[in-house]
Protein backbone atom coordinates (compact mmCIF):
# COMPACT_ATOMS: atom_id res chain seq x y z
CA UNK A 1 0.00 0.00 0.00
CA UNK A 2 1.40 3.62 -0.85
CA UNK A 3 1.06 5.88 2.30
CA UNK A 4 -0.30 9.73 1.56
CA UNK A 5 -0.08 11.51 5.23
CA UNK A 6 -3.39 12.81 5.30
CA UNK A 7 -5.63 10.39 3.34
CA UNK A 8 -4.24 7.09 4.97
CA UNK A 9 -5.04 9.18 8.57
CA UNK A 10 -8.52 10.45 7.25
CA UNK A 11 -9.08 6.55 6.09
CA UNK A 12 -8.21 5.00 9.47
CA UNK A 13 -10.37 7.76 11.67
CA UNK A 14 -13.23 7.31 9.23
CA UNK A 15 -12.90 3.59 9.70
CA UNK A 16 -12.57 4.00 13.96
CA UNK A 17 -15.95 6.90 13.74
CA UNK A 18 -17.85 4.13 12.28
CA UNK A 19 -17.69 1.68 14.98
CA UNK A 20 -20.23 1.96 17.96
CA UNK A 21 -17.87 1.33 20.88
CA UNK A 22 -15.24 4.25 19.56
CA UNK A 23 -16.10 7.06 22.08
CA UNK A 24 -16.32 10.28 19.49
CA UNK A 25 -14.49 12.36 22.81
CA UNK A 26 -11.77 12.56 23.13
CA UNK A 27 -11.67 12.06 19.08
CA UNK A 28 -9.42 9.23 17.60
CA UNK A 29 -5.85 10.23 16.39
CA UNK A 30 -3.23 9.35 13.94
CA UNK A 31 0.52 10.18 14.50
CA UNK A 32 3.50 9.05 12.74
CA UNK A 33 5.66 7.61 15.32
CA UNK A 34 8.76 6.33 12.81
CA UNK A 35 9.96 4.62 9.86
CA UNK A 36 12.59 2.65 8.84
CA UNK A 37 13.39 2.01 5.08
CA UNK A 38 10.22 1.14 3.53
CA UNK A 39 8.06 1.10 6.82
CA UNK A 40 6.30 3.30 8.68
CA UNK A 41 5.32 3.47 11.83
CA UNK A 42 1.72 5.13 13.11
CA UNK A 43 0.50 5.04 16.23
CA UNK A 44 -3.50 5.26 16.73
CA UNK A 45 -5.12 6.22 19.18
CA UNK A 46 -9.03 5.74 20.30
CA UNK A 47 -11.28 5.39 23.59
CA UNK A 48 -13.67 2.78 24.37
CA UNK A 49 -15.60 2.97 27.40
CA UNK A 50 -14.65 0.27 30.25
CA UNK A 51 -14.97 -3.82 29.61
CA UNK A 52 -15.72 -3.03 26.19
CA UNK A 53 -12.52 -5.68 24.79
CA UNK A 54 -14.78 -6.91 22.21
CA UNK A 55 -13.71 -2.99 20.53
CA UNK A 56 -10.37 -3.99 19.76
CA UNK A 57 -11.21 -6.61 17.79
CA UNK A 58 -13.46 -4.53 15.89
CA UNK A 59 -11.05 -1.40 15.20
CA UNK A 60 -8.51 -4.56 14.25
CA UNK A 61 -10.75 -5.86 11.78
CA UNK A 62 -11.75 -2.31 10.09
CA UNK A 63 -7.92 -1.25 9.84
CA UNK A 64 -7.45 -4.64 8.46
CA UNK A 65 -10.17 -3.41 5.71
CA UNK A 66 -8.88 -0.19 5.33
CA UNK A 67 -5.31 -1.20 4.96
CA UNK A 68 -5.09 -4.75 4.30
CA UNK A 69 -1.46 -4.92 3.29
CA UNK A 70 -0.53 -3.75 6.65
CA UNK A 71 1.24 -5.41 9.78
CA UNK A 72 -1.42 -4.44 12.84
CA UNK A 73 0.06 -4.72 16.24
CA UNK A 74 -1.48 -3.47 19.68
CA UNK A 75 1.50 -1.94 21.39
CA UNK A 76 -0.22 -1.24 24.55
CA UNK A 77 -3.58 -1.57 26.10
CA UNK A 78 -5.45 1.50 26.40
CA UNK A 79 -6.65 3.67 29.60
CA UNK A 80 -9.57 4.35 31.31
CA UNK A 81 -12.27 7.09 30.88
Amino acid sequence: EEFVKDETADQIIKALKEIEAVIPKPEPAVMITGYTGNSITLAVRYWVANRQQAAISEVIYSLRKVLPNADLAILEPAGNI
